[in-house]
């Protein structure tokens, strides 16, 4: 009578263990050496959240968007001393140092200052070349938008629009 062979294990999967058992403590150390950062962006003037803030590290491939209350949340880290920098549209831009430890989750909240910000005249071509008036086909004209704001009865540009 004869026994029954046992299959072999391939040398793929002898391999593949190999590589976990080698990486598996250095992935680990890697996420152990990073940290969180969360907070919120809140307007100055009324402490209400800002939405659709985005909040980045710098020198680093990091970074998020506030939600509809402002709170925003950046995870893996790595552990260190941090720059974190925060824009919206119409405020003015804001930076904070934060000091990052591994594992832990660090706070850092925004304050921003509602700015202006002046728009630039805007010119728009899609023609190359010469071509005559007659046969481009489109309307040509040039706004000067503050001399129309001052025509009209809006009380600002946006209205104006």
């Amino acid at each position: 009578m004869t026994r029954p062979r046992l299959p072999l294990v391939s040398p793929s999967c002898c391999l593949l263990a190999i590589a976990l058992l080698v990486w598996a403590p250095r992935l680990r150390a890697q996420t152990a050496a990073t940290g969180t950062i969360a907070g919120r962006v809140t307007d100055a003037r009324t402490a209400r959240g800002l939405v659709a803030a985005t909040v980045e590290v710098d020198g680093a491939r990091r970074g998020a968007t506030t939600d509809a209350e402002g709170r925003y949340r950046i995870a893996s880290v790595a552990a260190g001393d941090h720059v974190i920098r925060v824009r919206r549209l119409g405020y003015a831009a804001a930076a904070q140092s934060v000091s990052v430890a591994a594992g832990q989750e660090v706070t850092a909240d925004f304050a921003l200052q509602f700015a202006a910000v002046p728009l630039d005249a805007i010119v728009i071509t899609g023609t190359p070349g010469g071509e005559q008036w007659r046969a481009i086909g489109n309307a040509i004209s040039t706004i000067d938008a503050s001399e129309a704001l001052q025509r009209s009865a809006a009380p600002n540009l946006g209205a104006l629009l």
